[in-house]
């Protein structure tokens, strides 16, 4: 994974291993009272690949939408476009796994926080 910072709340999160790649949007509110955020996840170009990586089925930014709380995805079908559902349902649990995967990449690491 690679993630990139376009603004403290906006991060764009690459993935490239497995079935699943691409570039993802992860929106990240900020809380005043600690409690946990949930963050909003986008499909910005992903790839969803067959099984032999051949060919595979293009998502964009309205085309996959969902979030994590508490490190657990929610991905509502409704959320995905209509023509590519039958695509990520093929891969759903590889996909619930990517999107807390893009929601762990947004935190900051401690030796990140530590820094001055």
């Amino acid at each position: 994974m690679h993630a990139f910072d376009m603004s403290e709340y906006e991060k764009v999160i690459g993935v490239s291993d497995g079935r699943i790649t691409g570039n993802f949007v992860a929106l990240v509110p900020t809380t005043r009272d600690g409690k946990d955020r949930r963050i909003w996840i986008t499909a910005l170009d992903v790839t969803i690949w067959d099984e032999d990586r051949r060919c595979g089925r293009c998502f964009y930014s309205n085309d996959m939408k969902g979030s994590v709380l508490n490190g657990v995805a929610e991905i509502s079908k409704r959320m995905i476009a209509p023509d590519r559902l039958a695509d990520a349902e093929e891969v759903w649990d590889e996909l619930l796994a990517v999107f807390v995967a893009v929601a762990e990449a947004t935190v900051p690491s401690t030796t990140e926080q530590e820094q001055p």
